[in-house]
């Protein structure tokens, strides 16, 4: 009995050993296999960039606050932007614009500011913002990559009138944007052009989210 005691001792210690050595093995195995790709990955990745982007997308807006807004609870959303790039650190700012889809139209006769023209002109309803975001970028090969940003977006002018005349009604739009994450997956050729798709999920504000693609150009260093 005692022999065979000191037999299973034995035995399992060899395992243990063995077992050791195997999972030193695989970690060398995997170091080794591993290196070529991030060689390849950091090279091919640039290392800064200036890029100049154009967006067209669709956003939601908090259903109660549109309708108290007269709006939809839908918009168009359109960006356009200016984005930096140093290493996988991402920073970028541009203007920003909802165009709603107005249930409290109204018309009225109008004096055109260019050439005195009179007229019947209906109004229409839209916002004009500024946003400033920054955020991680990480390459999967030289062409794509993931990125995730925050930023913030400031609401400057929200309302439902009719441009380019003179003492013309207008009305307040109070629907209000905020802090947002920024989810996307981007295509950049070598040559700067580069298409991408974003999801915007705002923290605070009466806008929701917004999905959109992008598309831009700039230089790679």
């Amino acid at each position: 009995m005692r022999n065979l005691k000191v037999a299973v001792i034995k035995c399992s210690r060899l395992f243990k050993y063995n077992f050791i050595f195997f999972l030193f093995s695989v970690s060398v195995f995997d170091a080794i296999a591993e290196e070529p790709t991030k060689q390849r990955l950091k090279s091919s990745a640039p290392i800064s960039s200036s890029y100049w982007y154009l967006s067209l997308g669709q956003a939601s807006i908090d259903t109660k606050i549109a309708t108290q807004q007269g709006v939809k609870n839908s918009s168009t959303y359109i960006r356009l932007g200016w984005e930096g790039q140093n290493k996988k650190f991402v920073y970028g700012a541009g203007m920003s614009g909802f165009l709603y889809s107005d249930r409290e139209k109204f018309s009225q006769t109008v004096r055109e500011n260019i050439g005195g023209n009179v007229r019947s002109a209906s109004s229409s309803a839209d916002a004009f913002n500024l946003y400033g975001e920054a955020g991680y970028n990480h390459w999967f090969t030289n062409h794509i990559n993931l990125g995730i940003l925050g930023g913030y977006e400031w609401v400057l002018q929200s309302e439902r009138g009719i441009a380019n005349c003179t003492d013309c009604r207008s009305e307040d739009i109070d629907i209000s944007s905020g802090l947002y994450l920024y989810p996307r997956l981007m295509f950049r050729t070598g040559k700067g052009f580069g298409l991408t798709l974003g999801y915007h999920h705002y923290l605070t504000g009466d806008v929701r989210n917004a999905i959109s693609i992008s598309a831009g150009g700039g230089v790679v260093f």
